[in-house]
């Protein structure tokens, strides 16, 4: 019947494939992560089969770079501590640095991982340019505005580029906050960072 053609033609296009990954000849991309989470740092090496967890025993973490440096993540705490890893928190953390105020944002350019900027929650912004030097690693003064600091990112090809979200702007600087524009403005909605990412 006309039914059960349909039905035969139906079934024979259905099926499956089944493909085995050989771990020693297919390439494997497996991403580090580091996280803050619940005032607690977490960090992987392998894609989020193992997590390596460190609470500090004083403030709590509420920030990491949202792009890992490879070698290193650093975190932000709420006492203005920001501490670097090594070892994916195999070990506790070094603290690199203590700004004083709450370090909101953390962004490792993307060339150079040696290059990290912050921002803070009083408003501050600082740059280093030796990161890997961590406990001697020195730090400039960039900005300090009225409102803390939500998001900050530089751009990958031009340094000096910068968008940062606070109050209800995002802001824009092509010479390292020595002027800024504005970009946006959400009128009473506080600017988190879904704007920022329209310059990469």
């Amino acid at each position: 019947s006309a039914e059960r053609r349909a039905a035969s033609r139906s079934m024979s296009a259905a099926g499956s494939v089944t493909k085995t990954i050989s771990i020693t000849t297919d390439p494997i991309n497996i991403r580090s992560l580091y996280v803050a989470v619940s005032g607690r740092a977490e960090a992987t090496n392998d894609g989020g089969e193992i997590w390596q967890t460190w609470t500090p025993g004083a403030g709590t973490v509420i920030s990491t770079a949202p792009i890992a440096a490879g070698t290193y993540g650093l975190f932000g705490l709420s006492n203005g501590k920001l501490m670097y890893t090594a070892d994916f928190l195999l070990t506790a953390p070094t603290e690199a640095h203590d700004f004083g105020s709450q370090i909101d944002c953390i962004w490792v350019n993307e060339v150079n991982p040696d290059r990290v900027t912050v921002g803070l929650a009083n408003g501050q912004v600082h740059i280093t340019n030796n990161m890997t030097a961590i406990a001697s690693s020195t730090w400039t003064q960039l900005a300090d505005f009225a409102s803390a600091v939500l998001w900050i990112e530089e751009s990958f090809s031009t340094q000096g580029q910068y968008r940062i979200a606070m109050g209800n702007q995002v802001l824009l600087t092509h010479d390292s906050f020595a002027t800024t524009g504005e970009l946006v403005n959400f009128g009473a909605d506080i600017a988190q960072a879904h704007a920022l990412t329209e310059h990469r």
